[in-house]
């Protein structure tokens, strides 16, 4: 069965117990908690050592917060014992999600898929954007499907050679933990999603990240590189997905 690395605050060991209760009512008993980056308590030297403003800038038009930025190391500590490990390919989660009941399911039998050279992810939870020309099916009416815009981080499988592109592209942080749309620019990833997903925030708990990021989403820095990027996500990917996506690729939104 597939290697599960949960991402936790070594103080939320509430959290914890609640994972290993939802893993194992679902018998997924191999799995490793990963001692979370608490973003807050980074000193300013580490900041400017793992975080590279100007280009998050370009990316998001504003600075990341603390909690985004150790967020995203995290999950590069997970990449790292994945690769530290002689496993194939992991699935990585937060740790304030649910599981659908079919997830064992879908992690047996989108190991063939993961255990390849080649560096692919597949994301369980819902998707902005994909398309359904050409899928295949995974298990029962999952369909692996193209992805076009996703953004959720909470859990998704992935492969040797991604965690090791992944790591390489983000090495100093400019990327949140889930921005896919921009990790597929710049690397040679391919990521797929799952259609229906598996996996979704857990209803009962709310997001460590949210309330900081409320705050710094009022203050936007607009580079010329964001602004064209802006441009381009809202006219140039329009025009591609009303023009070719959705008459000729089945275009869909979760």
């Amino acid at each position: 069965m597939c290697k599960i690395y949960i991402i936790n605050l070594q103080e939320s060991a509430d959290r914890r117990s609640r994972m290993i209760k939802e893993l194992e009512l679902l018998a997924l008993t191999d799995f490793e908690f990963i001692s979370a980056v608490n973003g807050k308590n980074l000193h300013p030297k580490e900041i400017q050592k793992n975080y590279d403003n100007t280009r998050a800038l370009d990316i998001t038009g504003r600075e990341f917060t603390q909690g985004e930025i150790g967020c995203a190391l995290s999950h590069q500590k997970a990449y790292a014992t994945l690769l530290k490990s002689n496993n194939k390919y992991a699935l990585i989660l937060e740790d304030d999600i649910d599981l659908s009941s079919d997830t064992p399911e879908i992690l047996q039998n989108a190991g063939e898929w993961l255990n390849s050279s080649q560096p692919r992810i597949l994301l369980l939870t819902s998707l902005k954007g994909f398309c359904t020309k050409p899928s295949s099916i995974l298990a029962k009416h999952y369909k692996m499907v193209d992805v076009k815009k996703a953004w959720w981080g909470m859990g998704y499988l992935i492969n040797r050679a991604a965690a090791e592109q992944l790591i390489s592209v983000n090495r100093k942080i400019w990327l949140m933990a889930d921005d896919w749309s921009e990790y597929k620019r710049n690397s040679n990833i391919t990521i797929k999603g799952l259609d229906p997903w598996v996996i979704q925030p857990a209803v009962a708990l709310a997001s460590i990240l949210e309330e900081d990021r409320k705050n710094n989403r009022a203050k936007k820095t607009r580079t010329t590189k964001y602004i064209m990027k802006k441009l381009r996500e809202n006219i140039w990917l329009k025009v591609v997905e009303y023009l070719l996506w959705r008459p000729f690729k089945g275009f869909k939104k979760h």
